[in-house]
């Protein structure tokens, strides 16, 4: 498709939406909640559809996992936004100070109008369909960009989405690169991207022409922080499942492991042994994910080679010694002594590869989390509550979980970013509109006489004392 057409087919989209919400108005509320029980039904009726089609994008992804990170978390989502949806819509009273009374303010949530999402190819559906949820429960029309990488899914997405919510509710359109820079230049009145800082930078360049309302959800490195004290052998047993759950092609997936740095080749050890003992065969092993495409396992494997060459030492996982040279999938591979200016520390992997980082203590831990942008997630595995406390207070990141890898991410109401679901997913795509109703008593127009400003002045003094 060349740019001309994929722009046209996103102007096309944005011109029916567009042409909707100037005809009809926003979504009405019985409309939204009968909407929103139509995408609960129709992921539980086209589960096998879903799974196939994001397993066969991945060319082979366990279909449990699929199951229970993709449909389970976003049907979930959908049916707390329908059963929460009339809560949310009421307005929110404000209390009004002495000088404004006789009156009464509020807040209303309005929909915005029409609403993009650019989502990413990692986790097609979760970050898809959650915010699709949260822009209909809002009350908008949507234009829904999913990922080129995944086409079997968007394509699904593409027929599935517009019968069952309305082709005048639900637009989707997929192509590549180009298609998300048209998506991204339409004056659109929210637009919500989830990927690459490097892609977000585009978006945020292109929407800025229209002055569009951008909700970015990227972030830094998601780091795995583990306290001295805590057992090794459960903290490598826990990041393993994380890390691997998808071959690590999620956003949800540790980028690297802060280790104390006594205690670097016993997670080594151990995080082999878990890994070992729950996929002891990799290539015809339906559990274990394979590689969304070859240009990606290439990137995975320069960057391996990358470090190797600067002075690491690669420890892979491949229990059966099995030949995957011609296989999709990509054994899993530790880094130790990895150089600090390495490529695989900058990157977000999305991938079975994993850099441990040695440290002395806990506040040369945090320095270096600090250091680097923020991450999107950080996982800090300590038994002690108060040094959690401070972890939170001390570093900047989009979420925190304490002593397990993914399990926020599974939970609508704890996501960050574009898979924010419950009333946070509502909220940003609503307007917060302040009402404020004057009563018939006030002292306002006093203030608009200039003969009583001797007066005007020993009222504000009495009211600031």
């Amino acid at each position: 498709m060349d740019v001309s057409a994929e722009s046209g087919s996103a102007r096309q989209a944005y011109d029916r939406m567009r042409a909707a919400y100037l005809k009809d108005g926003p979504l009405p509320l019985k409309l939204r909640h009968k909407l929103l029980r139509a995408i609960e039904r129709a992921i539980s009726v086209r589960k096998d559809e879903l799974v196939s089609a994001v397993s066969a994008d991945f060319r082979g992804r366990a279909p449990s996992e699929i199951f229970r990170a993709e449909l389970m978390t976003t049907y979930s989502a959908a049916r707390h936004a329908r059963s929460h949806l009339k809560e949310w819509v009421q307005p929110e009273p404000i209390e009004l100070p002495t000088l404004f009374r006789p009156g009464r303010a509020r807040i209303e949530y309005q929909p915005l109008g029409v609403v993009g999402i650019i989502s990413p190819w990692c986790d097609p559906i979760r970050l898809s369909i959650t915010p699709l949820i949260s822009a209909i429960a809002a009350g908008n029309r949507v234009i829904l960009k999913p990922s080129e990488l995944t086409p079997q899914t968007s394509a699904l997405l593409s027929s599935m989405l517009p019968d069952v919510l309305g082709s005048d509710n639900v637009a989707v359109v997929y192509g590549g690169p180009e298609l998300g820079a048209a998506v991204s230049a339409l004056p659109l009145d929210h637009l919500l991207f989830t990927g690459s800082a490097s892609v977000g930078r585009k978006v945020l360049s292109a929407a800025s022409t229209n002055l569009t309302p951008v909700t970015l959800a990227v972030g830094g490195c998601s780091p795995a922080l583990v306290h001295d004290s805590y057992s090794i052998p459960k903290a490598a047993q826990r990041i393993m499942l994380g890390k691997l759950a998808g071959a690590g092609q999620t956003g949800l997936a540790p980028d690297y492991v802060l280790c104390p740095a006594d205690k670097v080749d016993a997670f080594v050890k151990a995080f082999s042994a878990s890994a070992a003992k729950r996929y002891p065969t990799l290539a015809a092993n339906e559990g274990y994910t394979a590689i969304i495409n070859r240009a990606h396992r290439e990137r995975l494997s320069a960057l391996v080679s990358a470090a190797t060459g600067a002075g690491a030492t690669a420890h892979e996982i491949n229990p059966g010694s099995e030949d995957l040279s011609a296989s999709p999938k990509m054994a899993p591979v530790l880094l130790t002594g990895v150089p600090e200016d390495a490529e695989v520390l900058r990157a977000e992997l999305l991938g079975p590869v994993l850099p441990i980082v040695p440290y002395t203590s806990l506040p040369d831990a945090i320095r270096y989390v600090n250091e680097r942008p923020p991450p999107l997630r950080l996982y800090y595995f300590d038994s002690s509550r108060r040094r959690a406390r401070e972890l939170v207070e001390r570093t900047a990141s989009g979420s925190v979980t304490s002593n397990f890898v993914l399990a926020s991410g599974a939970q609508h109401l704890l996501s960050v970013g574009g898979e924010n679901g419950g009333f946070a997913g509502f909220e940003t795509f609503s307007h917060r509109k302040p009402i404020h109703e004057v009563g018939r008593l006030t002292l306002l127009p006093i203030f608009q006489r200039p003969a009583l400003a001797r007066l005007v002045r020993a009222l504000m003094r009495l009211l600031m004392v």
